[in-house]
């Protein structure tokens, strides 16, 4: 009997872990510096940063993040993969603005910095979202 429900365990948590990694996408993301504003979705607005200014534009190429401004106001979950990493930290970045390129996004320096060299210009993330909060 306990040998069953080992066995049906493993495949419990095989199955959760297929779903959780068939919720993440990858995509590229460079940076851009100050000035943010105005941005696409709330103009000279200052209180749309979050207050660790971990923000992002988001790409209205393939993927379309920028989703026709759809995604302003969402968070994305961010984690730098390959070229350029400086960790394996997992970051939240709100959608601010619209970054008009083949990226998926154009994250704030201070974002970028958080998880890779910015000498590199651009990475590879794997992300997943929207969400309503961080």
């Amino acid at each position: 009997m306990a040998l069953k429900l080992a066995g049906v365990a493993t495949i419990a948590v095989s199955l959760l872990l297929l779903q959780l990694s068939a919720a993440h996408s990858t995509g590229q993301a460079s940076y851009y510096t100050a000035p943010f504003v105005p941005s696409a979705c709330y103009g000279f607005d200052q209180n749309q940063f979050p207050a660790n200014l971990f923000f992002a534009a988001g790409g209205d190429g393939a993927p379309n993040i920028w989703a026709g401004g759809a995604n302003c106001g969402k968070w994305f979950r961010i984690r730098c993969t390959g070229n350029g990493c400086t960790n394996s930290n997992t970051i939240s970045v709100k959608i601010v603005d619209r970054y008009p390129s083949g990226r998926a996004f154009d994250l704030s320096d201070t974002a970028f910095l958080a998880i890779a060299n910015p000498d590199v210009g651009f990475i590879t993330v794997l992300y997943s979202g929207p969400f309503d909060s961080p």
